[in-house]
């Protein structure tokens, strides 16, 4: 029994190093990925029509998965704030905010809807499936929920 449990924990500590080589292999990958879509990100808020935000969401994942200290400068930096305040799941999100997200969304989702259906480049089942995401998108912007006057985050907003 005792010769069985030492095999086993020897294979967990090569299992150990082996992933602790691999996540070390990609952390300077990651942070690379980063950078890029940091730059893409700053880009993307000066030019109208390119996205910034997406890029941003994704350069503090990469930074998250890879050095924790770059996703912390990049959620402080003065210019990126703005953008990121709502990255943290536990920050509130504004009813104002909400109501034009919500709003701008569903007019996005009805004229691609009926973009696509006038102009047939997609198979009718697909149509659907264009408003459904936008249902996800409301709810999960409505679960944000707000902070009243009390200071407590109210999740489940009437």
């Amino acid at each position: 029994m005792s010769g069985a449990f030492f095999i086993y924990i020897n294979l967990m500590a090569l299992h150990d190093d082996t992933l602790r080589k691999r996540i070390a292999f990609h952390h300077p990958i990651l942070a690379s990925v980063g950078v890029l879509c940091v730059i893409l990100g700053a880009i993307g808020i000066v030019v109208p029509g390119m996205p910034g935000t997406v890029f941003l969401l994704i350069a503090s994942w990469c930074f998250a998965k890879s050095f924790p200290s770059l996703e912390r400068r990049l959620l402080r930096n003065r210019f990126f704030a703005p953008y990121m305040r709502f990255v943290d799941g536990n920050a509130p999100l504004p009813r104002k905010d909400r109501m034009w997200s919500i709003g701008l969304m569903w007019a996005s989702t009805i004229f691609s809807t009926w973009f696509l259906w006038w102009r047939e480049w997609v198979p009718v089942w697909f149509l659907p499936l264009v408003p459904l995401a936008a249902c996800v998108g409301t709810v999960v912007i409505l679960r944000r929920g707000t902070k009243p006057p009390g200071g407590k985050v109210d999740r489940f907003p009437s």
